[in-house]
């Protein structure tokens, strides 16, 4: 077990290392998950001054020679997920919004890596239920930036989506100058206003949350180090938004990532997953954008539980910028 760890950590670890040449963002899960999917990835466009592009890309990693399949075709990178584990996840797979990929590393030495797109019928061996594979040209490293931009996307995520408009006396807007603080302190503050007139529990229209905890939960998460900084000033920019959303949103979107909660006994109290409320904003002082807030919920399973579950906010971020954002395109 410690060694498959060690493994799947390389792997990560490698995705890590050519998201962060593109200049784009890794959203990892906290822990491995029942639905195939070990994190996210957030395409920017540029280099010296990167910019989201709306894009999201969802990604399974794999590492090991174990998983290593040469046999079926000598001009294709061939991967051994296991039939049960294709039967199973295939469907959760393809009913995530916008494109599914394998990242897979050779080795935990091996600066080798490919990418199989999951949502692709030919990704999928017709002799070999357990196998998925693509060209070997299908390299992941930094100079398949471009590819991946080029990937085509579903925007049905940004369909229906509810929309929401801010005035100046709604938003969070830092005033300049050193008397005011920095721009940490600034929204720090907002925060905890935030919280404090909500008593720590904000209202939601959606029955299946109904309240959301505002506390240092979701500060931790969006201020945490290895975060990149332009994405912690944008999150702390939103927090406007992701409050009127909260209260505004009529729907939930989930996002992959589960795992469960253990006793000191093993037994399982409960699971942790993460779900996403999206939104078309507009504001009185610069372009609209869509964004997504993500809350992190608590859901009981043990018997000797009671209540319904518990939800916290956990961060905030925009899909996409633009005039046509605010028409859903």
């Amino acid at each position: 077990m410690v060694y498959t760890k060690h493994k799947e950590e390389k792997g990560l670890e490698k995705v890590r290392e050519v998201v962060n040449d593109w200049r784009c963002d890794w959203q990892e899960f906290d822990q491995s998950n029942d639905d195939g999917i070990d994190g996210l990835i957030i395409m920017r466009r540029g280099h010296k001054k990167p910019t989201t592009t709306g894009s999201i890309i969802y990604v399974q990693v794999k590492c090991g020679n174990s998983y290593l399949d040469e046999k079926n075709d000598p001009k294709k990178i061939g991967v051994k997920l296991g039939a049960k584990h294709i039967e199973t996840h295939r469907p959760r797979w393809n009913r995530m919004p916008g494109k599914v990929i394998l990242i897979y590393r050779k080795s935990e030495n091996s600066q080798k890596a490919w990418w199989i797109d999951l949502k692709d019928e030919n990704s999928y061996s017709k002799t070999n239920k357990a196998v998925v594979h693509a060209p070997k040209s299908q390299v992941f490293n930094t100079a398949q930036k471009g590819v991946f931009l080029r990937l085509p996307g579903d925007q049905s995520r940004y369909q229906g989506l509810d929309a929401i408009h801010l005035n100046r006396q709604e938003e969070f807007i830092p005033k300049i100058g050193g008397r005011h603080g920095t721009l940490k302190k600034q929204a720090w503050q907002y925060y905890k206003q935030w919280k404090t007139e909500c008593s720590g529990k904000e209202k939601c229209p959606i029955n299946e949350i109904e309240t959301v905890l505002i506390n240092r939960t979701g500060w931790k998460h969006i201020t945490r180090k290895e975060r990149l900084p332009e994405r912690v000033f944008q999150s702390w920019l939103l927090l406007a938004t992701a409050r009127k959303m909260i209260t505004t949103c009529t729907r939930y979107f989930r996002l992959g990532g589960t795992h469960d909660v253990h006793d000191r006994e093993g037994n399982i109290l409960g699971v942790i997953d993460y779900i996403a409320l999206r939104a078309t904003a507009s504001y009185t002082h610069k372009d609209s954008s869509v964004v997504q807030v993500v809350l992190k919920r608590y859901i009981p399973t043990s018997e000797n539980q009671s209540g319904r579950s518990k939800v916290w906010f956990y961060s905030v971020h925009e899909l996409r910028r633009g005039r046509r954002a605010s028409l859903g395109v």
